[in-house]
């Protein structure tokens, strides 16, 4: 409960002085309001049965412009709140998706994404409502609750004492099923959950659905989910309509009490008319005020859950930012006994690994599959920090170093790049300034993508669907290997990225790719051995170990896990 309050009030603190102006017009409005329901006592008593018509357009006056100020007061308290409501989940959401990319790329691999977008959707938009416009409007509540205490009090000692009986009853229903409520919505939201993710991730494998014959399967595990998020959702209704049967017979009751008890006082003389009109209006307003406590409190619950798993998401663990900049260029790179393991397995991927790779040069890293070739390259741009052991640049560990100022050394190719649901020239901008169409098709040549761009009816701008969907897989790592191109990144790492070409194509990519780069640094991570004999430093992972070193020539001569490997591809 602490560290809730402790997240909503960092969240609600920028918004102080907004709730502070709110304050001071619900203050208006509750002295409006008074003004305009008392005014009518002297209305009924002096103007109505005591004949003071001389006092009527003073009255009347006083009534409208208390009507009027209590309209804006509440128009602009109104206004206020949706400010502030619109304000924190702007402020939540970029929180949100800022913590996100520091999160580490275990965290999100190992979770649905579709659990991630909810938390960016529904959790960063309920909570925000929660925070922005439930919890203030409900603590706004106590101040005129306890100004109209004390109004009727001065009216009716009687009447105050049962409707205080009235409210006591309210909170005991409030704390006892805002428990349940908290449970119930928390049971809700996590089956909701699971029903959006099972839908989104059926719409993107619809081909593999169809493929599989998964069609009566996908169907009845939908069912299921539904069923329970159902069965969860009715109960969180009974609870709730429950509730209401206890709560409004409450109040419907002490309406009664209240209009019998006030009108017997006046029949005995110890109210005026006006007098009892005036105690029956406080005194509904008195109950209305409880009512909206009450509901508060009910509703507090269900929002209460959804701050506290936004809160929860916050709590991850995070990659941290360095503090050193780096204006200056990668001058040596070094890996210095890394190493690394993956959650949850039992071990290390990677084993005190060490080498100085040779800045502006090619470096192949190859090896069996699962040998740590890739974890290294992730490790390069930060997806992951090492166990143990250093990532040294200039001399400086790379966890020392600003992500941005290192971000925009390095670029990266994976094996199956990601492609947006945009047109291949927003995809191979990729956020950066808008290129020449000069510049983009330089690039595409040399990936050997250009010509095919130009075949389709809309060219560079045609749509290419979800995650590249209307692409082949060589079309769409030739996509991300131009993209690479136009960013000229001082590191390139290419992790198995023209693993779907032919041969012929990838060597005469791999060939423009040995001119831009020259005096540049390139990683590749190789699948075919023939593309990479001409590089200045190759590293041959076994285990999670860095066996053997040097270049095509001198492993041939020296080695034997590179040689025997070369030999079993070409054994000419």
């Amino acid at each position: 409960m602490r560290e809730n309050v402790k997240f909503i009030r960092s969240v609600a603190k920028p918004h102080y002085a907004l709730y502070f102006v709110c304050f001071l017009m619900m203050i208006v409005q509750l002295l409006a309001q008074l003004a305009s329901t008392g005014v009518q006592q002297r209305l009924i008593d002096d103007v109505f049965l005591h004949g003071e018509g001389a006092r009527l357009a003073a009255l009347l006056v006083v009534f409208f412009v208390a009507a009027l100020l209590q309209s804006a007061a509440l128009t602009g308290i109104g206004y206020l709140f949706h400010v502030i409501l619109f304000r924190i989940r702007y402020a939540l959401f970029e929180r949100a998706a800022r913590f996100l990319q520091r999160i580490p790329a275990s965290a999100i691999q190992n979770e649905r994404t579709a659990k991630h977008v909810d938390v960016m959707n529904d959790y960063v938009f309920l909570s925000a409502i929660g925070i922005g416009l439930q919890l203030p409007n409900g603590f706004f509540q106590i101040v005129p609750a306890v100004a109209l205490m004390a109004v009727v009090g001065w009216y009716s000692p009687v009447i105050l004492v049962c409707v205080a009986g009235f409210s006591c009853c309210y909170l005991i229903l409030g704390y006892r099923y805002g428990k349940k409520l908290k449970r119930a919505a928390h049971r809700v939201n996590d089956t909701r959950r699971d029903v959006g993710v099972f839908l989104e991730e059926g719409v993107s494998s619809t081909r593999e659905v169809l493929a599989f014959h998964r069609m009566d399967y996908e169907t009845s595990t939908y069912r299921s989910l539904f069923d329970k998020y159902f069965r969860n959702v009715l109960k969180e209704g009974r609870l709730l309509n429950r509730q209401m049967v206890v709560s409004h017979p409450l109040k419907w009751g002490m309406n009664l009490f209240i209009l019998l008890y006030g009108g017997y006082s006046a029949l005995q003389g110890s109210l005026t008319l006006g007098a009892f009109v005036v105690v029956f209006q406080f005194s509904r307003q008195l109950m209305d005020k409880y009512e909206q406590i009450y509901l508060f409190a009910l509703s507090y619950s269900t929002y209460m859950a959804k701050i506290e798993a936004l809160r929860g998401f916050f709590e991850q663990e995070t990659i941290e930012d360095g503090d050193a900049p780096l204006a200056e260029p990668i001058r040596s790179l070094e890996l210095a006994n890394v190493t690394y393991r993956y959650k949850g397995q039992p071990e290390p991927v990677l084993r005190e690994v060490a080498a100085e790779l040779p800045v502006g040069g090619k470096i192949a890293f190859v090896g069996p599959s699962g040998s740590g070739k890739s974890t290294i390259a992730q490790l390069l741009v930060r997806f992951y920090d090492p166990d143990a052991g250093r990532l040294i640049v200039n001399g400086l560990d790379l966890r020392e170093i600003r992500r941005g100022d290192w971000g925009r050394k390095l670029s990266i190719v994976f094996q199956t790049p990601f492609l947006f649901p945009d047109t291949i020239r927003s995809n191979l901008n990729l956020g950066a300034e808008e290129r020449s169409q000069e510049e983009i098709e330089a690039a595409c040549r040399l990936t050997d993508i250009h010509d095919f761009i130009v075949s389709l009816e809309k060219g560079y701008d045609t749509e290419i669907g979800e995650r590249g969907i209307a692409l082949s897989g060589g079309q769409r790592q030739r996509i991300a290997l131009a993209r690479a191109v136009l960013d000229n990144p001082e590191l390139l790492i290419l992790d198995e990225a023209t693993s779907a070409l032919d041969l012929e194509t990838e060597r005469k990519v791999q060939r423009h790719f040995d001119e831009i780069r020259k005096g540049k640094t390139t990683i590749v991570i190789a699948h075919r051995l023939s593309t990479i004999r001409n590089a200045d430093l190759i590293c041959v992972f076994r285990q999670g170990r860095l066996v053997e070193k040097g270049d095509h020539e001198s492993l041939m001569g020296s080695s034997t896990v590179y040689k025997d490997m070369v030999l079993q591809v070409d054994p000419t």
